[in-house]
């Protein structure tokens, strides 16, 4: 039992420590080659969803122009949840400078890292 408790400390230091880094170094991460294409797939999806959704409910949000249509689009079956997920939260708390989207995607990817980290420890520890 108190085995367990000390591993359960260290676990917790660990992932604070971290998530610590990651809040410091999210900002150095360099822009890969895929990342503007794969928001690209990111806002033509968003885009459709938005007139589908805008029959049904009044959304704040508006539908980004000169993107292509996604029955039209080349790369439809690209999955994109987590461009969906950081279009939303962009769009959220209106980030539109360019620099400031991708530190958001950065830190999202680091947090949702740190995350997958704490369930599989909790796995292993099953």
């Amino acid at each position: 039992m108190f085995f367990k408790k000390k591993i359960e400390y260290y676990l917790f230091l660990l992932f604070f420590l971290l998530l610590c880094i990651s809040l410091l170094l999210f900002k150095d991460y360099g822009i890969s080659i895929d990342e503007e294409s794969t928001r690209v797939h990111g806002i033509v999806s968003f885009n459709y969803i938005l007139k589908v959704l805008n029959n049904f409910f009044n959304f704040k949000f508006a539908i980004q122009p000169n993107y292509p249509d996604l029955r039209d689009y080349e790369f439809r079956s690209y999955g994109v949840i987590f461009e969906l997920f950081s279009l939303i939260l962009e769009k959220s708390f209106s980030i539109n400078d360019y620099q400031n989207i991708f530190y958001l995607r950065h830190f999202l990817t680091s947090f949702i890292f740190i995350i997958s980290i704490i369930y599989f420890a909790k796995i292993i520890f099953e």
